[in-house]
């Protein structure tokens, strides 16, 4: 079954299936350390912006939203009209994708859904990681000029972090690029939200339910 845009996806994932915490590698420079704690100190916080997929065959574009409450998150992305509503849950026992005409697949993880469903390659379960600028568990990561993490390389996929906010800290990415094989996602985010006021662990709701 292939799911065409445009769609809304709702993405929940819950704490068994949050990133891990990561814990600097680069003891030499203690600026990168300080903007690690500081960004694994973040609890709570929302991040709104845009993701593209393009690959060899088609592609498209949604709108993001990743809401974080401590290690659950909650991620809703949505084409223009909101067309079709795809909800996809992540548990300890793998993950479940439900269609808005009440079909349900599952599967061992969010990626291999979306995968079969969209024929997207995407690192879900790493983009945690990413969207805050810190590399994860197991990749390889080289620093900018401002001692943030620049690029990366894990497993197959490789991550260029080309603009960060200048106007809160921790800086955050407002720009990212990763690639892999005959896929490229390009995601902005527009605005970041820090406050636990604005996050919440209920579910969003969306429409056609």
């Amino acid at each position: 079954m292939r799911v065409v845009l445009p769609l809304v996806l709702l993405l929940s994932i819950t704490a068994c299936a949050a990133p891990d915490k990561f814990t600097p590698s680069d003891s030499r420079d203690a600026h990168w350390q300080a903007h690690v704690q500081a960004v694994s100190n973040m609890q709570k916080w929302r991040a709104m912006g845009r993701i593209a997929v393009k690959t060899k065959d088609d592609g498209g574009t949604v709108r993001l939203i990743w809401d974080q409450n401590q290690d659950d998150y909650t991620v809703r992305l949505s084409a223009p009209l909101g067309k079709g509503v795809v909800r996809l849950r992540s548990t300890e026992n793998g993950a479940e994708l439900s269609n808005s005409d009440g079909s349900i697949i599952t599967g061992k993880s969010a990626e291999e859904l979306v995968r079969q469903v969209f024929g997207w390659q995407m690192p879900i379960d790493q983009l945690g990681h990413w969207l805050t600028g810190l590399p994860g568990q197991h990749a390889e990561y080289s620093l900018n000029t401002q001692s943030l993490l620049g690029s990366l390389n894990w497993k197959q996929w490789e991550a260029q972090f080309e603009r960060y906010t200048d106007d809160r800290y921790p800086p955050l990415p407002s720009k990212i690029r990763v690639a892999s094989n005959d896929v490229e996602i390009r995601v902005v985010i527009d605005s970041w939200n820090q406050s636990p006021s604005e996050v919440s662990t209920t579910r969003i709701p969306i429409p056609g339910e």
